[in-house]
């Protein structure tokens, strides 16, 4: 991974129900007060929506722990990241700047974008490829199942928005 990320941080997060998105801030508030990406379409077959200052993913198993990388780059610069599979790329806006990766019960974590700045959106997964058979193989015998995958979330700023 390139070293010239302006934020970079981890955490570990319940994904429950296979689902966890990204918000922004939507009122006066530091978070969105909802997860406005539980409205996205849900598909495990295109695992990535996004919308305006929205994001879902939708993970391949049910509930388990995670930890999600974010990453936010002040220029458009996106690479292939050893040993992770891309889940595409997409134009992301971004209105507010004050994000935040949300799970079903709340905001996780939260993390600065640039206000009304165009990014280029980059989501990675490692774990995938087996992550159906071991989940399967864990369930009822450890909780909260763990390490199953792991996401990278890349944020590349494409320049400010024109109004």
């Amino acid at each position: 991974m390139s070293n010239d990320a302006v934020f970079r941080e981890s955490v570990a997060i319940l994904i429950d129900r296979s689902v966890f998105g990204v918000d922004e801030d939507r009122s006066s508030g530091e978070a969105a007060d909802r997860p406005f990406w539980v409205d996205l379409p849900m598909d495990r077959e295109a695992p990535v929506s996004v919308g305006l200052s929205t994001i879902c993913i939708t993970s391949l198993v049910g509930s388990h722990e995670a930890r999600v990388t974010i990453e936010v780059y002040q220029e458009q610069n996106p690479a292939d990241v050893q040993g992770f599979e891309s889940l595409g790329s997409w134009d992301y806006r971004s209105v507010s700047g004050k994000a935040s990766i949300f799970n079903l019960d709340g905001p996780v974590l939260q993390f600065p974008l640039a206000p009304d700045t165009e990014y280029v959106l980059c989501v990675w997964r490692k774990g995938g490829e087996s992550a159906v058979e071991r989940h399967a193989a864990l369930l009822g015998t450890r909780s909260p199942v763990v390490g199953l995958e792991e996401y990278l979330i890349q944020f590349h700023a494409a320049g400010a928005t024109e109004d």
